[in-house]
């Protein structure tokens, strides 16, 4: 951590809670976490306390008795007879835990507004998979053998099925090689769905990147 961020979460924690909590979690150069610090709504630290109750109880008492009772690393560290490094530790675990998703997005847009995004992000894409080509069963594709055989030993049967699989999960697929990868890609290509990482691996993408 660089002098400029140390200063930066210093003067955040001087500031009153939750607001520190929030500047903390805003200056993580590593999430590079948008969080609108300078507006925190009742429904952010609504989101906020939701959060945190995800944590593991010792991990919420460590970032209650730091942030809300200001209370140093040694003081700490004689609550729960461990080294004051340790409660560092568990600190920086527990924010770095609040930065994932779905936790920063009940942080970021409040609790109520983030579950009403959530709502209706689900439904666009109830309405989106419920075109035929996304109800293709994998089985239909004009794909070799090998592919298909592949896609549903691993439990695919639609094309819904596979559409949102990261760049990881598709190479994890077992047996999959890099040429069926590209036939399943190009596949989807010709059935009009191009906005999925399957379309990366399309050689001519690549070049274009």
């Amino acid at each position: 951590m660089d002098n400029e961020t140390k200063n930066i979460l210093k003067a955040a924690y001087k500031e009153p809670y939750p607001r520190n909590l929030f500047l903390t979690l805003a200056t993580d150069k590593w999430f590079n976490v948008q969080i609108p610090v300078d507006n925190i709504t009742e429904d952010m630290v609504a989101g906020l306390e939701y959060a945190l109750s995800t944590l593991p109880p010792r991990d919420q008492k460590v970032i209650e008795m730091r942030y809300a009772r200001k209370m140093t690393y040694t003081a700490i560290a004689k609550e729960f007879d461990v080294t004051g490094e340790r409660i560092r530790t568990l600190e920086h675990r527990s924010i770095s835990k609040l930065h994932h998703p779905p936790l920063i997005g009940y942080i970021k847009y409040g609790k109520h507004t983030y579950e009403e995004r959530c709502k209706e992000i689900a439904l666009e894409k109830e309405e989106r998979y419920s075109e035929d080509k996304y109800q293709r069963r994998i089985s239909e594709l004009n794909i070799s053998v090998r592919p298909i055989n592949r896609l549903i030993a691993k439990g695919y049967e639609t094309v819904k099925d596979i559409v949102e699989l990261t760049e990881d999960e598709i190479m994890g697929i077992k047996d999959l090689g890099k040429k069926s990868i590209v036939e399943v890609a190009v596949e989807l290509e010709n059935l009009g769905i191009t906005n999925t990482n399957w379309n990366k691996f399309i050689p001519n993408r690549k070049e274009e990147k």
